[in-house]
């Protein structure tokens, strides 16, 4: 059995742990992560899976089909599952987060992967979890990963894997310290010279999921401040700025690709300062920016000066107390004064007279005249 195009929420506190897995290593944490997310949703588990907890210790015994850690459906590659079991039995994940975001203390833990892992030759598999991966998995303080689950389970890098993680973030992508992703991929003592670890790691990644993935990406060595590009040989790369790229050919067959990309990013379809401006000034969730996608994109192509507009709004809404509907019902009037008025056909009173008027008309914005009319009696 191999689970196929689920979406599944990936802590963001997993995702920025420092682990160091092999493909087969992180599809037995992703198995964790489907189980995860069927709960929260309140979804039932497939009949295939079964978790309980221990009677005696703090553990919850996860129970599952091998095939679903297998990379498709020909894979029979029971010794490398095996492998990777005992190798995560050897492995812990640290990470630390902060309970309270606005204060500066933290908790900080180290935790082992799996306890007690059982192979059985008629195709299932057992093992236990401790009760603070559980906790790592569910907590959502820092935010959250949307992936593709069939994509995320057949990479064969965990270098793309996580990477995958990193640019299907609805969050704000900010640049990277190389140090930071070495930390991350714990790969302090590994790839110490940059070209090594753009080689390596970086370009490996983009070359499998520009192969493979609807989300891949392209990048920019930065210098020490985190804004000025490396275009030069010899000069110091300290950040690398992702940018990502949706890739329609690769894109799942089942989630179709609009409900993917409204989902995966919004920034594909609005520009970043318009998103901030309808968060922050009309105080928009995403959920009600996607509600209106097709709106504010038609506004962002068509008006003059999208944000000039929305600002215009802005002061009306607050002198009035006008909320959200009305925002938007102003916007779909604005968009339809920008529709061409029908022309009626003229009167015929002789060509010249017809001539006359053409010439008067022919370079005259109609609509720009009286929207500018309206702005003066609105301001008077």
């Amino acid at each position: 059995m191999v689970l196929n195009d689920k979406e599944m929420i990936l802590s963001y506190v997993l995702s920025i742990a420092k682990y160091n897995f092999s493909a087969y290593e992180q599809r037995v944490l992703n198995c964790l992560v489907y189980i995860a997310q069927q709960i929260i949703e309140g979804k039932q588990l497939h009949k295939d899976f079964t978790i309980q907890p221990a009677l005696l210790d703090n553990l919850h015994i996860i129970n599952c089909p091998l095939s679903i850690f297998a990379k498709n459906e020909d894979d029979r590659n029971t010794e490398e599952i095996k492998k990777a079991l005992r190798s995560l039995r050897n492995k812990t994940i640290e990470y630390q987060y902060h309970p309270n975001p606005n204060s500066k203390h933290y908790i900080w833990t180290l935790i082992g992967i799996i306890e007690l892992p059982k192979f059985d030759t008629r195709g299932r598999v057992e093992f236990k979890v401790h009760q603070e991966i559980y906790e790592a998995i569910f907590h959502f303080a820092k935010g959250y990963r949307k992936i593709e689950f069939a994509k995320m389970m057949s990479f064969e890098s965990t270098y793309a894997m996580r990477l995958y993680e990193i640019i299907s973030t609805e969050q704000k992508l900010h640049p990277y310290k190389i140090d930071t992703l070495r930390a991350m991929f714990k790969l302090e003592n590994k790839y110490k010279q940059n070209k090594d670890f753009f080689t390596y790691v970086i370009d490996t990644a983009k070359k499998e999921l520009d192969a493979h993935s609807p989300y891949t990406f392209t990048y920019k060595r930065l210098a020490g401040d985190g804004r000025t590009e490396v275009t030069k040989r010899g000069q110091k790369i300290e950040y690398i700025k992702f940018y990502p790229v949706y890739q329609d050919k690769h894109a799942s067959k089942k989630l179709e690709e609009t409900k993917l990309k409204k989902q995966v990013s919004l920034r594909f379809d609005l520009d970043v300062v318009v998103l901030n401006y309808l968060r922050e000034n009309f105080a928009f969730s995403d959920a009600g920016i996607k509600n209106n996608l097709d709106l504010f994109k038609d506004c962002q192509k068509n008006l003059p000066d999208f944000i000039l507009s929305l600002s215009k709004l802005k002061v009306k809404a607050d002198a009035g107390s006008k909320g959200q509907g009305w925002v938007i019902n102003a916007l779909r009037k604005q968009l339809k004064d920008l529709e061409p008025v029908e022309k009626k056909a003229p009167i015929k009173r002789g060509k010249q007279a017809v001539s006359s008027i053409e010439k008067v008309t022919d370079n005259v914005d109609v609509m720009g005249v009286l929207r500018d009319i309206t702005n003066k009696k609105t301001i008077i």
